[in-house]
C-alpha cells in the first residue's frame, strides 16, 4: 500500500462525521501499512487533516478510542472525508485520513471495499514492519461499523510496537451486527418503539433515492420536523446523474429551467454558464443545494432497497435493504426516478467480446475512446450524445441504427449577460409561466395551427425555431398541433429531412439516417449529430436491413455476414423507463402482491403519485406522471406529498 498526498485537508466537526450515515455494518477487506511503505516511504504524513483529531495534524496515528482513532486509508469516495468507524476486528475505532492506491483500484474496478489500516508506530520497522502488516491481515473480508455508538469496547494495545507484533490483539470474525444495537452514537440503536415490530432503523419518512426528487422532499420532509432518511444504491447523490457520465451527456432542457425554483436567491449567486448543463454541472449543483442546506446528514449511500412490506399491524412500511438492515418507516416515499433500470440488449456471444463493453448508464471514467474502433448500439438521447462527442477523437465509428431519428440543434452556448439580466428579473413570471403551461420547457407554447399559415411564412417559423435550437420548442413553440395533427406533423417531418439531405454530403449514409415515420418520440436535440457522418471514419449500419447476428470476440457481426471489428463497444440502449424501478425490486402492497404482478398488464396510479392498496406510499413521478420539463414535475409531486403528510401529521 502506497498513500498519495493529494487532496485538500479536512477539517470535519465530529458530530458532522457520525451523522453522515446511520448505523450499520458493511464487509470490508482489511490489510495493513505504516511508515516504510507509506508515500513518502519512513514517513507519518496523511492526505487529511481532520478535525477530530486535529492536534495530530497530518500525521497518521491514533490508540483506537472514540476520541484517539486509528488512521486508516481508502479510496476517495468509500467513506466520509474523516468518517470515524469501528473495527471489530481490532475492537478499536479508526478514522478515515488517508488516500490508499489498492482501495481506490478495488473500489473502482469492482465495488469491492477495501481499507488499509495504519499499524501504530511512528518509527520506521522496516521489513519487520511490513511483515507484521502482512501476518495482520486477515485472510477473509471482516465487517467494520459505520456511525457507531461512542461507547464500544476498545484495545488500545498497538498492532505493531518496538519491532512486537501483536496479532494476538486482533479477533476474526466478530460479530459486528451487535454494535448497532444500543450505545449512544449517531446511528439507529435497533430499539422497538413499535412494540414487536423491531427494525433496525426507524424513521417518520424514508425516502428512496437521492437524485433531483429526492433531494427536494428531503428538505420539504425536515421542514416539517419529521425524521427521515434518504438512502441510494449509488456511492453518492445525483440519482441518474450519478450513473450517466459518458461523453456528452447534457440535459436537453434549457439551464434556466433545469434547477429547483423555490430557491430564487440561489440564481443570483449559483447561475448557470451556459444554456444548457452537463452532467458534471449538474452533479456539483446538486452538491451545492445539499451542502447549502445541510442534508448530506440525512442521507445512506451504497445502500439499496431490495424489498418493501407493509406491516398493517404496526402501520409502517419495513424496507429490506442491501447492506443487510431492515428499516421501518410510517411513510415510504419512492424517488427512484424514470431512466435508471438498464437495458441491456440479449444479443448471443456478448460475453467473448475480447473488447471493452458497457452500458451508457455504466461508462466508466477509464474508458479511453481515442484512436479505438468503436461501436454504438443505439441512437436515441443518449446515442445521439455519444456520436456526436466523440466521432472528433476515435480511429473509426460505427453506428448501429435501428430506426433513424428526427434532431434539431440544440442551440447550446454561453448565456450572455443580457440573457442572464432578462431571467432574474422575470424570475418569478418565468416559474409561474412553466407552472401553467402544458410541457413547462421555459417558454409560450403556440396555439396556431401549422396550415393556418402560408408555405413561405410556415417554413420561416421552422428555420427560426431551427436556428434557435431545442427539440421541444421546435416540437411546441412554433406551432399547437403537431403532437396532434397528423397533416401538420408531416410538414415538421418534411422539414428536418430536409436538412438531413443538406447536412450530410453522403447520399448513402443520408438516406440510412432519415426517418420516415412521424415525429411522435421524445424530441432530441444535439451539437452537430449529422454532421459527424460527414467524417469519412464514421459510418452507420441500417439494423433493419442487416440486424445484428452475434457479437463475436472481434466485434459485432450483422446479418449480412460482415464483422464490424471493434476495440469499444457502448450499449446506448435506453432504460426501462418509469416502472422499470418499481418492478424490479419486491415492493409489495398491503395483500403481499408485488407491485410488477399488480402491473402485470400495465401500471396503474394515481397522478404519478399513489398506488393502489400501497398504504403511505409514494411516488414522485411514478408511472402515468406528467411528460415534461423533470424539476417543475418532481416539485408539484413533491408539493402534493409534503401537503398530505402535513395533514395527517396534524
Amino acid at each position: 500500500m502506497k498513500t498519495q498526498h493529494l487532496f485538500s485537508s479536512a477539517a470535519l466537526g465530529l458530530a458532522a462525521i457520525q451523522q453522515a450515515v446511520a448505523c450499520s455494518t458493511q464487509s470490508t477487506h482489511i490489510t495493513f501499512y505504516g511508515s516504510p511503505d507509506n508515500d513518502p516511504p519512513g514517513s507519518t504524513e496523511t492526505a487529511y487533516t481532520c478535525g477530530a483529531v486535529s492536534g495530530r495534524g497530518s500525521n497518521a496515528g491514533g490508540t483506537g478510542t472514540y476520541q484517539d482513532p486509528l488512521t486508516f486509508a481508502t479510496a476517495k469516495g468509500e467513506f466520509n472525508d474523516c468518517e470515524i468507524i469501528y473495527a471489530p476486528y481490532l475492537k478499536k475505532y479508526l478514522i478515515y485520513q488517508d488516500f490508499c492506491a489498492q482501495c481506490t483500484e478495488d473500489w473502482t474496478s469492482s465495488g469491492t471495499w477495501h481499507i488499509d489500516i495504519w499499524t501504530g508506530d511512528s518509527t520506521n520497522g522496516g521489513n519487520t514492519q511490513i511483515a507484521c502488516e502482512n501476518s495482520l491481515t486477515p485472510d477473509s473480508n471482516q465487517d467494520i461499523v459505520r456511525s457507531p455508538a461512542t461507547n464500544l469496547e476498545v484495545d488500545t494495545n498497538p498492532t505493531f510496537s518496538n519491532g512486537q507484533c501483536h496479532t494476538d490483539h486482533t479477533y476474526d470474525n466478530a460479530d459486528a451486527s451487535q454494535y448497532c444495537n444500543g450505545g449512544s452514537g449517531g446511528g439507529g440503536s435497533g430499539s422497538c418503539s413499535w412494540e414487536g415490530h423491531c427494525a433496525d432503523q426507524q424513521f417518520d419518512a424514508l425516502i428512496v433515492g437521492a437524485g433531483f426528487s429526492g433531494i427536494h422532499q428531503l428538505n420539504e420532509l425536515l421542514k416539517l420536523g419529521l425524521s427521515v432518511r434518504v438512502i441510494d444504491l449509488a456511492s453518492d447523490i445525483g440519482g441518474t446523474w450519478h450513473f450517466n457520465c459518458y461523453p456528452g451527456a447534457m440535459s436537453d432542457t434549457e439551464s434556466f429551467v433545469y434547477r429547483y425554483s423555490w430557491d430564487k436567491e440561489d440564481l443570483q449567486t449559483y447561475p448557470w454558464k451556459n444554456h444548457y448543463v452537463h452532467q458534471p454541472e449538474v452533479l456539483e449543483y446538486l452538491r451545492h443545494i445539499v451542502a447549502k442546506y445541510d442534508l448530506r446528514k440525512h442521507m445512506q449511500f451504497n445502500t439499496e432497497m431490495l424489498s418493501a412490506d407493509w406491516d398493517d399491524e404496526a402501520q409502517v412500511w419495513r424496507v429490506a435493504t442491501s447492506t443487510g438492515e431492515v428499516m421501518a418507516a410510517r411513510y415510504l416515499v419512492a424517488a427512484l426516478g424514470v431512466l435508471s433500470k438498464r437495458n441491456i440488449p440479449d444479443i448471443p456471444g456478448a460475453s467473448t467480446f475480447a473488447g471493452r463493453l458497457t452500458h451508457s448508464a455504466s461508462w466508466s471514467p477509464d474508458i479511453d475512446v481515442r484512436n479505438k474502433r468503436v461501436g454504438v448500439v443505439g441512437n436515441g438521447s443518449t446515442g445521439v450524445q455519444i456520436i456526436t462527442d466523440i466521432a472528433p477523437k476515435v480511429a473509426s465509428l460505427t453506428c448501429f441504427q435501428r430506426h433513424p431519428q428526427y434532431s434539431v440543434p440544440s442551440g447550446n452556448g454561453p448565456v450572455t449577460p443580457a440573457h442572464r439580466a432578462w431571467v432574474n428579473a422575470n424570475y418569478d413570471a418565468i416559474w409561474a409561466q412553466v407552472r401553467s403551461s402544458a410541457v413547462g420547457f421555459g417558454f409560450e407554447e403556440s396555439t396556431r395551427p401549422v396550415h393556418s399559415v402560408p408555405p413561405a411564412e410556415r417554413a420561416a417559423i421552422f428555420e427560426r425555431l431551427w436556428t434557435r435550437g431545442n427539440g421541444f420548442r421546435f416540437m411546441f413553440e412554433g406551432f399547437g398541433d403537431i403532437a396532434t395533427s397528423p397533416a401538420a406533423n408531416d410538414e415538421a417531418c418534411a422539414f428536418i429531412r430536409r436538412k438531413i439531405s443538406q447536412i450530410v454530403t453522403d447520399p448513402i449514409k443520408a438516406a440510412k439516417l432519415t426517418p420516415r415515420e412521424p415525429l411522435a418520440r421524445r424530441p432530441i436535440c444535439d451539437a452537430g449529430y449529422f454532421a459527424q457522418f460527414n467524417r469519412p471514419h464514421v459510418d452507420v449500419v441500417d439494423l433493419l436491413a442487416t440486424p445484428i447476428d452475434a457479437i463475436t470476440p472481434a466485434g459485432v457481426r450483422t446479418a449480412d455476414g460482415r464483422v464490424h471489428e471493434l476495440d469499444i463497444l457502448v450499449f446506448a440502449t435506453g432504460f426501462d423507463a418509469v416502472d422499470g424501478n418499481y418492478t424490479r425490486i419486491a415492493l409489495r402492497d398491503r395483500h403481499g402482491v408485488a407491485l410488477a404482478d399488480r402491473w402485470a398488464a400495465g401500471p396503474s396510479s394515481y397522478l404519478g403519485v399513489f398506488a393502489g392498496d400501497c398504504p403511505n406510499l409514494f411516488m414522485v413521478n411514478g408511472p402515468q406522471a406528467p411528460f415534461c420539463n423533470n424539476p417543475p414535475a418532481f416539485e408539484a409531486a413533491v408539493a402534493l406529498i409534503t401537503a398530505a403528510l402535513k395533514h395527517w401529521s396534524e
